[in-house]
């Protein structure tokens, strides 16, 4: 709620920095060369950040009103993600060159953002997928749609804290540390 990124060190569990960023940060991830990459959903941008200071390095713009939200890295350092969840687009960005270099329709409302260990592949959340519910599936090379993992349909009860129905309001996939199995929130 103040449009900033704040690192705290994990020791002493103290500020390090304070530094704004653009209109309503929604994800970070940090890039190959350190820098901090943060989508800015409020005012569709990217802002790069120096990861020992905060302080700003560059602004990739994207498409006006595009809403962006996850932002991850190849493990292999080669290519980054842009969720873009109003236009219903996944863009590649080149993290050495800071500039967006593919443009992917992959449905409505992606949000949450993974890559696999191998590199092979982005795994998309649909925060509003509709019936069924499902998580998209990218190749990076060639950076292309892959097809869906189809999500069970919760059967019930209903209860306090739980309701049946199909999976949505997925903002965030993170794949298990063996690399065998992917979990949505």
């Amino acid at each position: 709620d103040n449009d900033s990124i704040t690192a705290i060190d994990a020791v002493s569990l103290q500020k390090v920095f304070e530094a704004a960023s653009g209109a309503r940060p929604r994800t970070l991830a940090e890039a190959p060369d350190g820098s901090l990459w943060v989508a800015c959903e409020g005012d569709a941008t990217v802002r790069v950040h120096d990861g020992l200071t905060g302080a700003l390095l560059a602004t990739l713009p994207m498409p006006i009103g595009s809403a962006p939200y996850g932002v991850v890295f190849r493990p292999d350092g080669a290519a980054g993600y842009v969720s873009l969840r109003a236009r219903g687009e996944v863009v590649e960005v080149d993290p050495a060159a800071r500039s967006v270099v593919a443009q992917l329709p992959v449905g409505s409302e992606p949000k949450g953002l993974a890559v696999t260990a191998d590199s092979q592949q982005v795994l998309v959340t649909r925060f509003l997928s509709g019936a069924p519910g499902e998580v998209r599936r990218l190749t990076t090379s060639p950076f292309a749609l892959a097809g869906a993992v189809t999500l069970a349909v919760d059967a019930g009860p209903d209860t306090e804290n739980s309701g049946r129905g199909v999976p949505n309001y997925l903002s965030s996939v993170t794949i298990s540390p063996d690399g065998l199995r992917a979990w949505v929130p």
